[in-house]
């Protein structure tokens, strides 16, 4: 018999990436960050550091965005096109969130993102984002805030807040009340 906490007592793998973040974080992170700063750097980043690392995207070299052409992100150039596809990425997340606050019961854009295979059921029986490297940009920030929708679904039934004036995606309604942000407050 092995007394507890003895040396030959076996402790559960440490991930050498820390601990597992709520993909919302991500979500928020491009929203509030890499969509408003618009740089291949600043979105090749966000891709490895928030979102690859954790298995829940293929890496990828271009990012794809409906009514854009294909941009790759290794790639030397003009950065007007990405910042355009960004924006409607971004504009495409908001949407699909606003009809996520709205829908009652099944929402629609989670079960699509599950028959899409973008959200998965995890080995833990979590649900978990996971897209692959050829779809939409919006589908991956989209996929991270419903697998984590699924999860804490409270959250978004009590909390989702998106201003009306600027679009910007907060938690805070009692700061904001649930049109607003920060910048323009309910007053």
């Amino acid at each position: 018999m092995v007394a507890a906490n003895s040396p030959t007592e076996t402790a559960p793998p440490v991930d050498p990436r820390g601990p597992r973040p709520s993909s919302l974080i991500a979500a928020v992170a491009f929203l509030d960050g890499v969509s408003r700063i618009g740089t291949g750097q600043a979105l090749s980043a966000w891709l490895a550091r928030d979102v690859v690392v954790w298995g829940w995207a293929e890496p990828r070299h271009t990012v794809v965005e409906a009514g854009h052409p294909p941009f790759e992100l290794w790639t030397p150039s003009d950065e007007e096109p990405l910042r355009a596809l960004l924006r409607e990425a971004a504009a495409s997340v908001v949407r699909g969130l606003r009809s996520l606050r709205e829908a009652t019961g099944n929402e629609p854009l989670a079960l699509a993102l599950i028959e899409r295979a973008s959200v998965r059921r995890a080995a833990n029986r979590r649900w978990e984002p996971f897209v692959s490297a050829d779809k939409p940009l919006s589908e991956l920030v989209l996929s991270l805030i419903v697998a984590d929708m699924l999860e804490r679904p409270g959250i978004y039934r009590e909390r989702l807040a998106i201003c009306k004036r600027c679009d910007r995606v907060s938690f805070q309604p009692t700061v904001t009340g649930r049109d607003g942000c920060l910048d323009h407050r309910r007053r």
